[in-house]
């Protein structure tokens, strides 16, 4: 290598790399030519690397948007169709006098309560994308003082 040549990458006025090149194959020395080669060659890897990342942050924002969709969904309908089923079964348990069906519809109402825990739980994980919100930081506040302070919460 004896001649050698460098070009920024620069995205939004910050640096993100550089591009070398040494030598040409002629072996004569680099002009304002291959420099202004150089820079467009720069440029247009920044163009390429900037598109790629506005494309993964738009990606990233459908799967937020896409994750709060079916928490809602999860919530609003879900949730309270298991509710109703579990009134239901409630109803059934007062008005049956045999013990073996007492017993089949009260395991019944443990299974469909520990269900609706457990949406619950996923309903929390999915709308943790959501951080920056109020209601995001609120809900990760009383995660950490619920682990720090051992006080079971409900929010």
């Amino acid at each position: 290598m004896r001649r050698f040549m460098g070009a920024a990458i620069s995205i939004r006025q910050a640096r993100y790399g550089t591009i070398y090149v040494t030598d040409r194959l002629d072996g004569a020395p680099f002009d304002d030519i291959d420099a202004a080669v150089l820079e467009a060659l720069a440029a247009a890897i920044a163009a390429v690397v900037e598109s790629l990342t506005l494309r993964d942050e738009l990606a990233a924002m459908h799967v937020a948007s896409d994750r709060l969709r079916i928490a809602r969904d999860l919530h609003d309908d879900v949730i309270q169709r298991l509710f109703g089923v579990g009134l239901t079964v409630q109803a059934a348990l007062r008005l049956t006098a045999d013990e073996q069906a007492r017993s089949l519809l009260s395991d019944a109402l443990e299974d469909l309560d520990g269900t609706i825990q457990g949406l619950r739980t996923t309903i929390f994980d999915l709308e943790q994308a959501r951080r920056s919100s109020l209601r995001g930081e609120l809900l990760e506040l009383s995660e950490r003082l619920t682990a720090a302070t051992g006080v079971s919460r409900s929010v």
